[in-house]
């Protein structure tokens, strides 16, 4: 009822904005945030997220946000777009028939990694050494300062992984690689293959582009940053069998020379991750999106109403 009378507030005020959710894994079993990388989320609770999404908000797909938010007038509904990143099996397998069961549209933003063999990131091996037993201050791992979670919803895994993120590319390859004497090898269903990606197209959601490394974009030079754009951009839309216009950048990861970079490359859309709204006529390069994997139904909905609440009218 709380929401039924928020949504009802929210939806007399005339304001044009919009808001964008990000989520990773989906599949069994769920893990508490802060005790991995990529916690994953339970598929039923993904289901009350959809189901709730739906009935209450105006779904479209990510590159739609801005249009949907100049077109809004009072009385409409909130525009929201659903967004997945990562080459992740369980965007096929569970995420997509949860949501084309509710009749959903949403977009997925990919790296291509594996569209050939599998391959897995050097958080998704910190993951697995961790269920193998990895101790966060093994000689393999950066130093770091655990006390930077301290007064904050980090834990002490989420500062490692902030600290390995940071590493310069080669050593971060150098750590990804030595994960895998504790991790074991990748698994050989590990990521998306070209034929699933191509099912995902098929089935109606939108495709962007998340980079084929994954690199934090921020902390790389403008040749490294040019190609990061480019790199494995034309082999996905080559699946896909239509362009990608949108980008996500990895980590969320971003700043003005970054978006700069991403209008050259020819994106027309770039997303962020931050809890705020995405104003009509805002910045297309710099589109925030709210991290949903600690937000249950009914608390996603009053995150996202609040949210959009605080945008300028």
């Amino acid at each position: 009822m709380r929401l039924r009378l928020l949504l009802l507030r929210a939806r007399s005020s005339s304001r044009r904005s919009a808001v964008c959710v990000v989520l990773h894994r989906v599949d069994a079993p769920a893990s508490p945030p802060g005790t991995r990388l990529d916690p994953a989320l339970a598929p039923a609770a993904f289901r009350r997220q959809v189901r709730g999404l739906a009935r209450h908000f105006k779904l479209v797909h990510a590159s739609a946000l801005r249009s949907a938010a100049a077109e809004r007038r009072r009385g409409g509904r909130i525009p929201v777009a659903l967004t997945f990143d990562d080459d992740l099996p369980s965007h096929l397998d569970v995420v997509a028939p949860i949501l084309l069961d509710a009749g959903a549209p949403a977009s997925f933003f990919l790296t291509g990694a594996t569209l050939h063999a599998p391959f897995c990131f050097w958080w998704q091996r910190f993951d697995r050494a961790l269920e193998r037993g990895l101790v966060l201050d093994d000689p393999r791992l950066p130093a770091f300062d655990g006390t930077t979670a301290l007064g904050t919803r980090w834990t002490a895994v989420d500062a490692m992984g902030d600290a390995i993120r940071r590493l310069p590319p080669t050593r971060r390859d150098e750590v990804a690689d030595a994960l895998l004497e504790v991790a074991g090898p990748d698994p050989p269903d590990a990521g998306l293959r070209a034929d699933q990606v191509e099912k995902l197209a098929r089935a109606g959601f939108e495709i962007g582009f998340h980079t084929r490394r994954h690199d934090s974009l921020t902390r790389l030079d403008d040749e490294a940053l040019r190609r990061a754009m480019r790199n494995g951009r034309q082999e996905l839309e080559r699946v896909v069998g239509r362009p990608l216009t949108a980008i996500a950048y990895p980590h969320g990861d971003a700043d003005d020379r970054v978006a700069r970079f991403a209008a050259d490359a020819g994106f027309a859309a770039g997303f962020t991750t931050a809890a705020r709204a995405i104003a009509a006529d805002g910045d297309a390069f710099k589109q925030a999106r709210i991290d949903a994997v600690r937000l249950p139904w009914p608390d996603l909905g009053f995150a996202l109403v609040r949210m959009w609440l605080r945008a300028p009218r």
